[in-house]
């Protein structure tokens, strides 16, 4: 029925497909792409929600840019310093720039009997005064890793941005930011912040697309190239692919929706998914047109018998792909909606275009080289052999494989460093590298201070006196660097009102002079410390930076610090809370982790079930299940032996690597149990599936894999190892179906 339903309706198929496809064309100048992490954050999560709520009270570190400027001879220098002054000025003038400060323009106020008067902390344009700056640089706490070098060899300019900038909004700015540095020419220059990675990955992602398609195109051209020997055999994988990818881009722009880093895997994904049905569709139809000289009537007899498992195999992927949808993690949740939509999407263009264009052609137009199939005639009868005279061999070799994977999944690291995901080569990830290096470190640390009791304020000593014991706890451990809390604030109010004594710079006696000072003093210094405390006095944060450690490291060294202050702290004063973007990045990959054992077997079990709705034996759950794990196992210990971290990035290659290499063991099983229906023996219909169905396994494999392998090139890491484990897992699940798929079915019970 669906074969002759294609076939007698395929002009109006082909027209509808056409006409979609110049929909898609014409919409596809509108396609954005938006990387927006904040998207990354798990839903639902208290800790989320804590940090939300202490942003909407306090403002959002993530709305900093930090512009490093060095020179190797070092800051005091007269021609550097203005030079330096001039850039953060035109900073402060760019669009969506709220205030722009550096060291060249900060200043402090200070008392006198005549009054309050403003201190630079640096005379730039006065080189007399190089030498005693130096000197009061070295010695202030509050400026060392913030906003200059402990070597003195780099100042920073700190931008504060606009709140909720779009994509397209921050790429002017960035881009901004990039032609002032361009024409202030500084020796060496680095960039720090969220806006800015994710214009740099905007960048990257639109890049990683277009040399995605291409190369899925010029993958597709060779390897089909060396398996077939007509144009068409070449050129009509290529077409489906193109068209599928061009209406599934067309898709984002009429729901109105971004496409993101997740997306640079949407061109294999629709690859995997339109080549595998197009070379089990050449291969079908190439066998019925050897009994069947009518096209029509062979396309619909293929369609027909091949329909029903490339179905099955589209519907399975899709199903393991809306697992996805229990991920907290929004971006996760839509990647897998987008695929799995994808994926039928793909699967109706195939089966409509490839059809109709097919029937057109002559005889032979998609058959696969002689060579190639004679070639495949003696290796499946070999691969036969083997299955039926080295059983215990195979099973042997498969349980020892087994055991060994096992060691290498216990080595996997999941330690997962924040850097880790940026390009190594790209400038954001030296970026990165230096600030880390030369400056406060670019893992933000942050703890959320809230008094207790109704008349407990920030500004109360005893207060004061908790975090003061909490700041130089932090301060004794020299792991989080930078430090700004409240205790900072007043203790620079008490300075200011001294005279700018450095001796001063302690908190001050009684609550009463803090009244006092913060009345008078107040209005000189509350921007520069906004960001710790409100204006009510009511939340307030200490916040510093650190190297990154790693999410582990990082986790181990919170729960020390969490034990310390439930030892030392008076909760009845004030509470203390770890927090910070960081952190939330620390539960994206620790959601991903835990959610991929969910995924699994959520996955697992719909095939599983899809499975036995369609084959009705469960043998064949077992089998396919069995068959498609076993290669997961051994991309686990290749990422353990490798080092390749399981994070965000990473851990969707196993549910993508399942729903992949289901699809061979389906189409094999399915032909399998034709051939059975058919009242074929066993051993001969295992045989007959080996030489039928075991030619397109190989050249799906092979495109696939090379496919894959293309994501090596890639500049993002995770997609660097995504190719990698998932060329190997479908190496392995090859493996699997043509020796352990017959192996497993020889075991079966015999009903001939």
């Amino acid at each position: 029925m669906f074969g002759n339903f294609i076939i007698r309706f395929h002009w109006l198929l082909l027209a509808g497909i056409v006409l979609m496809t110049a929909g898609s064309v014409w919409l596809l100048p509108r396609l954005q792409i938006n990387q927006d992490f904040s998207h990354y954050f798990p839903e639902g999560d208290e800790e989320l929600q804590f940090y939300r709520q202490m942003t909407a009270e306090l403002g959002d570190e993530d709305d900093l840019l930090a512009v490093a400027l060095r020179r190797k001879e070092g800051i005091f220098d007269s021609v550097f310093l203005a030079k330096v002054h001039q850039f953060t000025l035109a900073c402060d003038t760019l669009p969506l720039v709220k205030q722009a400060h550096s060291l060249t323009m900060l200043d402090e106020p200070v008392r006198t009997p005549f009054g309050f008067i403003s201190k630079p902390f640096l005379h730039f344009d006065q080189p007399d005064f190089f030498s005693s700056d130096s000197l009061f640089i070295l010695q202030e706490p509050r400026l060392a890793g913030r906003l200059v070098s402990k070597d003195l060899t780099t100042l920073v300019v700190n931008l504060q941005i606009e709140q909720n900038l779009s994509a397209r909004q921050a790429g002017q700015l960035i881009t901004g930011l990039e032609k002032l540095l361009q024409t202030a020419a500084f020796e060496e220059s680095h960039l720090l912040g969220r806006k800015y990675y994710e214009v740099c990955y905007n960048r990257l992602s639109n890049q990683e697309l277009k040399k995605g398609i291409l190369l899925g195109l010029a993958m597709i051209a060779v390897f089909l190239g060396l398996m077939y020997r007509s144009v068409p055999g070449v050129a009509l994988p290529m077409l489906v692919f193109l068209i599928s990818m061009v209406n599934f881009l067309g898709y984002f722009v009429l729901i109105h929706r971004p496409l993101d880093a997740m997306s640079n895997l949407f061109p294999t994904i629709i690859l995997i998914s339109s080549l595998s049905d197009v070379i089990h569709l050449f291969s079908n139809y190439e066998d019925k047109l050897t009994t069947e000289p009518n096209a029509g009537k062979a396309m619909a007899a293929a369609l027909n018998e091949v329909g029903l498992a490339t179905f099955m195999t589209a519907f399975a992927t899709a199903i393991g792909f809306l697992t996805f949808a229990i991920s907290p993690i929004p971006a996760i949740r839509q990647f897998g909606l987008d695929v799995a939509f994808g994926v039928m999407l793909t699967y109706l263009i195939t089966h409509t275009l490839v059809p109709a264009i097919l029937i057109k052609l002559k005889k032979g137009a998609v058959a696969t080289r002689s060579q190639v199939n004679d070639w495949w005639e003696g290796f499946a009868d070999w691969l036969f052999l083997v299955a039926s005279t080295r059983r215990k061999l195979v099973a042997r070799l498969s349980w020892a494989l087994l055991a060994i994977s096992l060691l290498g999944i216990w080595h996997i690291n999941s330690n997962n460093m924040l850097v880790n995901a940026l390009p190594k080569s790209h400038e954001m990830r030296k970026s990165a590298d230096f600030f880390a290096k030369n400056l406060a470190g670019v893992r933000t640390f942050e703890i959320a201070i809230q008094p207790t009791g109704d008349r407990h304020l920030l500004s109360d000593l005893g207060v004061l006196r908790q975090i003061e014991k909490l700041h130089n706890h932090l301060d004794s451990m020299a792991i989080v660097r930078g430090i700004y809390s409240p205790v900072t604030y007043y203790k620079s109010l008490n300075k200011s009102w001294h005279g700018g004594n450095p001796s001063a710079y302690r908190l001050p006696d009684s609550d009463e002079m803090i009244s006092k000072q913060s009345k008078q003093v107040e209005k000189y210094a509350r921007s520069q410390f906004r960001l710790i405390i409100n204006e009510e006095k009511t939340w307030g944060k200490l916040s510093g930076r650190m190297t990154d450690l790693g999410r582990q490291e990082v986790a181990a060294m919170n729960r020390g610090i969490e034990k310390w202050m439930e030892q030392n702290m008076d909760s009845s004063v004030v509470k203390f809370k770890i927090t910070g973007a960081s952190l939330m990045i620390d539960k994206i990959q620790e959601y991903s982790i835990r959610n991929l054992f969910n995924g699994l077997l959520l996955d697992a079990l719909a095939i599983g079930l899809l499975i036995a709705l369609f084959l009705k034996q469960w043998q064949m759950v077992f089998i396919t299940l069995a068959t498609n794990i076993y290669p997961l196992f051994m991309a686990g210990a290749l990422m353990g032996l490798t080092g390749i971290e399981l994070r965000y990035g990473t851990s969707v290659i196993f549910i993508i690597g399942l729903v992949i290499a289901v699809d061979d063991t389906t189409h094999f099983l399915s032909k399998y149990m034709l051939a059975r229906l058919h009242k074929m023996p066993q051993q001969e219909a295992i045989h007959h599936t080996l030489r039928e169905t075991g030619k397109p396994i190989l050249i799906t494999f092979g495109i696939l894999f090379f496919s894959f392998l293309m994501l090596v090139f890639s500049s993002f890491r995770d997609s660097k190892a995504i190719g990698i484990l998932v060329g190997f897992l479908l190496l392995v699940g090859l493996l699997a179906d043509l020796f352990l798929v017959p192996l497993l079915l020889m075991g079966m019970k015999r009903k001939d």
